[in-house]
Protein backbone atom coordinates (compact mmCIF):
# COMPACT_ATOMS: atom_id res chain seq x y z
CA UNK A 1 0.00 0.00 0.00
CA UNK A 2 1.32 3.31 -0.60
CA UNK A 3 1.68 6.18 1.70
CA UNK A 4 1.82 8.49 -1.03
CA UNK A 5 -2.05 8.42 -2.28
CA UNK A 6 -3.12 8.22 1.18
CA UNK A 7 -0.67 10.69 3.12
CA UNK A 8 -2.91 12.33 6.36
CA UNK A 9 -2.03 16.00 6.71
CA UNK A 10 -1.34 17.52 10.19
CA UNK A 11 -4.33 19.50 9.85
CA UNK A 12 -6.02 16.53 8.69
CA UNK A 13 -6.12 14.66 11.86
CA UNK A 14 -4.29 12.75 14.42
CA UNK A 15 -2.37 9.76 13.52
CA UNK A 16 -2.16 6.53 15.52
CA UNK A 17 0.46 4.52 14.23
CA UNK A 18 0.80 0.44 15.68
CA UNK A 19 4.35 -0.70 14.69
CA UNK A 20 2.99 -3.89 15.95
CA UNK A 21 -0.08 -4.24 15.05
CA UNK A 22 -0.45 -8.26 14.59
CA UNK A 23 -3.88 -10.00 13.61
CA UNK A 24 -6.61 -8.12 15.85
CA UNK A 25 -6.75 -10.89 18.58
CA UNK A 26 -4.87 -12.76 20.82
CA UNK A 27 -5.52 -16.78 21.38
CA UNK A 28 -7.57 -16.61 24.42
CA UNK A 29 -10.03 -14.48 22.10
CA UNK A 30 -9.37 -10.85 23.42
CA UNK A 31 -9.09 -8.05 21.24
CA UNK A 32 -5.77 -6.76 20.06
CA UNK A 33 -4.34 -3.13 20.20
CA UNK A 34 -5.61 -2.47 16.52
CA UNK A 35 -9.60 -3.64 17.84
CA UNK A 36 -9.04 -1.58 20.68
CA UNK A 37 -7.78 1.71 19.28
CA UNK A 38 -10.53 0.92 16.56
CA UNK A 39 -13.19 0.67 19.50
CA UNK A 40 -11.72 3.35 21.76
CA UNK A 41 -12.26 5.81 19.06
CA UNK A 42 -15.67 4.77 18.04
CA UNK A 43 -16.94 4.72 21.96
CA UNK A 44 -15.16 7.86 23.21
CA UNK A 45 -17.35 9.93 25.66
CA UNK A 46 -15.88 13.08 24.74
CA UNK A 47 -15.83 14.94 21.28
CA UNK A 48 -13.01 15.01 19.27
CA UNK A 49 -11.96 18.13 17.36
CA UNK A 50 -10.39 16.41 14.04
CA UNK A 51 -10.97 12.74 13.29
CA UNK A 52 -8.06 9.90 14.40
CA UNK A 53 -6.19 7.91 11.37
CA UNK A 54 -4.97 4.76 11.91
CA UNK A 55 -1.80 3.16 10.10
CA UNK A 56 -1.45 -0.57 11.42
CA UNK A 57 1.97 -2.02 10.60
CA UNK A 58 2.69 -5.98 10.53
CA UNK A 59 5.41 -7.57 9.07
CA UNK A 60 3.50 -10.78 8.48
CA UNK A 61 1.67 -11.24 5.78
CA UNK A 62 -0.68 -13.47 6.83
CA UNK A 63 -1.76 -11.81 10.13
CA UNK A 64 -2.14 -8.52 7.77
CA UNK A 65 -4.97 -10.59 6.16
CA UNK A 66 -6.61 -11.63 9.21
CA UNK A 67 -6.49 -8.30 10.29
CA UNK A 68 -7.48 -6.81 7.46
CA UNK A 69 -10.85 -9.35 8.34
CA UNK A 70 -11.09 -8.30 11.80
CA UNK A 71 -11.18 -4.88 11.39
CA UNK A 72 -13.68 -5.41 8.46
CA UNK A 73 -16.53 -6.24 11.13
CA UNK A 74 -16.64 -2.55 12.32
CA UNK A 75 -16.68 -1.46 8.68
CA UNK A 76 -20.54 0.26 9.35
CA UNK A 77 -19.23 2.12 12.54
CA UNK A 78 -16.34 2.98 11.34
CA UNK A 79 -17.82 4.71 7.84
CA UNK A 80 -20.55 6.35 10.05
CA UNK A 81 -18.50 7.48 12.41
CA UNK A 82 -16.83 11.32 12.23
CA UNK A 83 -14.64 10.66 14.91
CA UNK A 84 -11.97 7.91 12.77
CA UNK A 85 -11.09 7.62 9.04
CA UNK A 86 -10.48 4.31 7.37
CA UNK A 87 -8.10 1.95 8.73
CA UNK A 88 -5.09 1.39 6.78
CA UNK A 89 -2.37 -2.16 6.88
CA UNK A 90 0.81 -1.95 5.80
CA UNK A 91 2.64 -5.09 5.15
CA UNK A 92 6.30 -4.64 6.43
CA UNK A 93 8.65 -4.19 9.53
CA UNK A 94 8.13 -1.42 11.81
CA UNK A 95 11.37 0.42 11.15
CA UNK A 96 11.31 0.69 7.48
CA UNK A 97 7.55 1.67 7.49
CA UNK A 98 7.75 4.36 9.66
CA UNK A 99 11.09 5.65 7.92
CA UNK A 100 9.53 5.96 4.23
CA UNK A 101 6.47 7.78 5.99
CA UNK A 102 8.73 10.19 7.44
CA UNK A 103 10.69 10.48 4.35
CA UNK A 104 7.11 10.68 2.49
CA UNK A 105 6.08 13.77 5.07
CA UNK A 106 9.71 15.23 4.70
CA UNK A 107 9.95 15.35 0.90
CA UNK A 108 6.42 16.95 0.33
CA UNK A 109 7.12 19.79 2.76
CA UNK A 110 4.50 19.02 5.45
CA UNK A 111 4.66 19.15 9.02
CA UNK A 112 4.65 15.67 10.90
CA UNK A 113 1.98 14.95 13.52
CA UNK A 114 -0.04 15.61 15.64
CA UNK A 115 0.56 11.47 15.80
CA UNK A 116 1.34 8.88 18.60
CA UNK A 117 3.59 5.74 17.65
CA UNK A 118 2.81 3.16 19.61
CA UNK A 119 6.01 0.61 19.34
CA UNK A 120 4.81 -2.48 21.59
CA UNK A 121 7.61 -4.73 20.14
CA UNK A 122 7.49 -8.67 20.99
CA UNK A 123 11.03 -8.50 22.73
CA UNK A 124 13.69 -5.91 22.75
CA UNK A 125 15.52 -5.28 19.85
CA UNK A 126 12.78 -4.46 16.93
CA UNK A 127 12.85 -0.84 18.06
CA UNK A 128 16.29 1.50 17.49
CA UNK A 129 17.09 3.90 19.48
CA UNK A 130 17.65 5.72 15.93
CA UNK A 131 14.22 5.21 15.10
CA UNK A 132 12.45 6.69 18.40
CA UNK A 133 15.43 9.89 17.96
CA UNK A 134 13.71 10.58 14.40
CA UNK A 135 10.11 10.48 15.43
CA UNK A 136 10.89 12.46 18.76
CA UNK A 137 12.60 15.19 16.20
CA UNK A 138 9.40 15.99 15.21
CA UNK A 139 7.64 18.31 18.18
CA UNK A 140 4.68 17.29 17.31
CA UNK A 141 4.73 13.38 17.61
CA UNK A 142 4.63 10.95 20.55
CA UNK A 143 5.90 7.58 21.24
CA UNK A 144 4.48 5.02 23.59
CA UNK A 145 6.70 2.09 23.61
CA UNK A 146 7.91 -1.47 25.20
CA UNK A 147 10.75 -3.05 26.60
CA UNK A 148 10.50 -6.37 27.62
CA UNK A 149 12.85 -7.17 30.45
CA UNK A 150 11.69 -10.95 30.79
CA UNK A 151 13.49 -11.42 27.54
CA UNK A 152 16.58 -9.33 27.61
CA UNK A 153 17.87 -10.17 31.15
CA UNK A 154 18.42 -13.96 29.75
CA UNK A 155 20.74 -13.15 27.10
CA UNK A 156 23.03 -9.84 28.40
CA UNK A 157 25.36 -12.52 28.65
CA UNK A 158 25.53 -13.30 25.22
CA UNK A 159 27.62 -11.43 23.48
CA UNK A 160 25.84 -12.70 19.72
CA UNK A 161 23.42 -10.46 21.40
CA UNK A 162 24.94 -7.44 21.58
CA UNK A 163 24.66 -5.69 19.07
CA UNK A 164 20.91 -5.44 19.18
CA UNK A 165 21.87 -4.39 22.78
CA UNK A 166 23.89 -1.44 21.45
CA UNK A 167 20.69 -0.99 18.39
CA UNK A 168 18.51 -0.79 20.85
CA UNK A 169 20.07 1.49 23.53
CA UNK A 170 21.86 3.50 20.94
CA UNK A 171 25.12 3.13 22.33
CA UNK A 172 26.71 0.99 25.20
CA UNK A 173 25.11 2.51 28.64
CA UNK A 174 23.67 -0.89 28.95
CA UNK A 175 26.97 -2.83 29.69
CA UNK A 176 27.74 -2.11 33.25
CA UNK A 177 24.84 -4.17 33.92
CA UNK A 178 26.80 -6.80 33.48
CA UNK A 179 28.77 -6.68 36.40
CA UNK A 180 25.56 -6.39 38.92
CA UNK A 181 23.17 -8.96 40.76
CA UNK A 182 19.77 -9.43 38.95
CA UNK A 183 18.02 -7.33 40.88
CA UNK A 184 20.26 -4.38 40.63
CA UNK A 185 20.62 -5.09 36.58
CA UNK A 186 16.60 -4.39 36.21
CA UNK A 187 16.71 -1.11 38.04
CA UNK A 188 20.54 -0.02 35.95
CA UNK A 189 18.74 -0.99 32.75
CA UNK A 190 15.74 0.36 33.22
CA UNK A 191 17.62 4.00 34.38
CA UNK A 192 19.68 3.97 31.26
CA UNK A 193 16.99 3.38 28.56
CA UNK A 194 14.72 6.24 29.99
CA UNK A 195 17.96 8.25 30.21
CA UNK A 196 18.89 7.64 26.44
CA UNK A 197 15.14 8.09 25.70
CA UNK A 198 16.04 12.08 27.39
CA UNK A 199 19.58 12.23 26.37
CA UNK A 200 19.92 10.71 23.20
CA UNK A 201 16.01 10.80 21.62
CA UNK A 202 15.95 14.42 23.07
CA UNK A 203 12.40 13.75 24.92
CA UNK A 204 11.45 16.35 27.01
CA UNK A 205 9.28 14.16 28.87
CA UNK A 206 9.47 10.59 30.07
CA UNK A 207 7.11 8.69 31.78
CA UNK A 208 8.09 4.38 32.26
CA UNK A 209 5.87 2.10 33.70
CA UNK A 210 6.48 -0.89 34.94
CA UNK A 211 4.58 -4.52 34.72
CA UNK A 212 5.50 -6.98 37.82
CA UNK A 213 4.73 -10.52 38.43
CA UNK A 214 3.36 -12.12 41.43
CA UNK A 215 6.77 -11.83 43.78
CA UNK A 216 7.08 -8.20 42.29
CA UNK A 217 9.87 -9.18 39.79
CA UNK A 218 9.54 -6.42 36.86
CA UNK A 219 8.50 -8.33 33.21
CA UNK A 220 8.73 -5.64 31.23
CA UNK A 221 8.36 -1.44 31.36
CA UNK A 222 6.42 0.90 29.19
CA UNK A 223 7.32 4.51 28.39
CA UNK A 224 5.97 7.52 27.36
CA UNK A 225 7.70 9.64 25.72
CA UNK A 226 6.57 13.39 24.68
CA UNK A 227 7.38 17.08 23.98
CA UNK A 228 4.61 18.75 25.49
CA UNK A 229 2.84 18.08 28.96
CA UNK A 230 -0.81 19.19 27.50
CA UNK A 231 -1.63 15.71 26.91
CA UNK A 232 -0.82 14.31 30.15
CA UNK A 233 -3.36 16.96 31.96
CA UNK A 234 -6.80 16.58 32.64
CA UNK A 235 -9.74 18.82 33.36
CA UNK A 236 -12.20 18.90 36.54
CA UNK A 237 -14.01 16.04 34.80
CA UNK A 238 -11.21 14.00 34.66
CA UNK A 239 -10.72 13.79 30.70
CA UNK A 240 -7.39 14.22 28.95
CA UNK A 241 -6.98 17.21 27.48
CA UNK A 242 -4.34 17.62 24.26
Amino acid sequence: MSHQSQRVGATESLLFVDGFAGPGSYLGGEDGSPILAIKSAIEHAVPLPIPISFLFIEEDRERCEILGGAIQKYDHDIRNSARIKPPRIEHGDCESVVNSLLDEWNEAGQQVGPALFFLDQFGYSDVSMDLVTRIMSCPRCEVFSYLNWDHMHRFLTDQSKWASLNRTFGGEEWRPSLELELKERASFILHAYRTALMTKARSRYVWSFTMADESDSPLYWLFFCTNSLRGTRRDEEGHVQG
